[in-house]
């Protein structure tokens, strides 16, 4: 149990450094160096080894003390922009999945989004219809059209976002197929599921949880902007592949909770002591719903 325990220390330290000590150092001392070059220089790089050496001239008329002193100032700097930053993370992970988000504004792209794939499910709809008249012609095409619509939303959307919407089209799409309620059954089917599948899903949405600490630097970055223009730029690619990298991964982790109820479903009928002879269907899902929702 003490070398566990000990292993698990290690572990935590690793990811603690990593995560919030490391990034904070770096912010940091671009943040030093941002105040030191200010907007009006923000190009004269070359007076930062000279204030470097200046800092470090008077540091070594110090005792040892106010240099260990020092030191942890600028360790709990770090630390504090760390913490800011994965709060600021997690503000924008909500953001992202359409909460927080004003009512009137989100009504308005829940429209927008609305209108968007309807149309491009009529399109598809279409070129179905196109496609069952001619049998014959090649020329129709409906794979494109329907990635189209995908592209938009899984299902009909219901959430400001294009991820907010691909985490609510799971959902849907388990309820349609299976009459299986999800947000009920799947804290039961979580503890049925083989370790391996919990790895995965759990690694999927540290992905996402990553991508959204990312966004949570890059918003530290933009207020530095306000002193040093050259932050903004950093906070724009930072942005953009926390973007880019929080849409893979909650992409990623739709598709293994969906595959978690196509897999195991007909194993938390079981579970339950529910009939499922062969794969998972609608009349055994809706005994599941109706067995997990205990009337409410």
């Amino acid at each position: 149990m003490a070398s566990f325990l000990t292993e698990l220390g290690k572990r935590f330290a690793e990811k603690w450094f990593a995560l919030l000590v490391l990034p904070g150092l770096v912010f940091v001392v671009v943040a030093s160096g941002a105040v030191v070059l200010g907007q009006r220089r923000w190009a004269d790089v070359g007076r930062i080894p000279a204030d470097v050496h200046r800092i470090h001239a008077a540091a070594g008329q110090h005792d040892a003390t106010t240099v260990v002193l020092l030191s942890c100032v600028v360790l709990s700097g770090s630390v504090a922009a760390g913490l800011l930053a994965r709060g600021l993370g997690h503000a924008v992970a909500r953001l992202w999945l359409g909460e927080w988000w004003p009512a009137p504004l989100a009504r308005r792209l829940i429209a927008r989004r609305r209108r968007r794939w309807s149309n491009a499910q009529r399109r598809y709809e279409d070129a179905l219809r196109a496609r069952a008249r001619q049998r014959d012609d090649p020329e129709v095409e409906t794979a494109q059209l329907n990635a189209a619509r995908n592209r938009i939303s899984l299902a009909r959307p219901v959430r400001p976002t294009r991820i907010g919407d691909r985490i609510a089209a799971v959902d849907r799409r388990v309820f349609e197929n299976y009459d299986l309620d999800l947000s009920s059954a799947w804290p039961r089917l979580w503890l049925i599921v083989p370790q391996t599948t919990r790895d995965e899903l759990g690694s999927a949405r540290e992905g996402f949880d990553s991508a959204a600490g990312l966004a949570g630097w890059s918003v530290l970055y933009l207020v530095l902007a306000c002193w040093w223009w050259p932050a903004a730029l950093i906070a724009l690619v930072g942005g953009t592949a926390a973007l880019i990298r929080g849409r893979a991964g909650i992409d990623a982790f739709a598709q293994l909770v969906e595959s978690a109820v196509d897999v195991h479903g007909r194993d938390l009928a079981e579970a339950l002591g529910i009939p499922c002879p062969g794969q998972l269907e609608p009349a055994v899902g809706l005994q599941i719903t109706r067995a997990l929702r205990k009337r409410t």
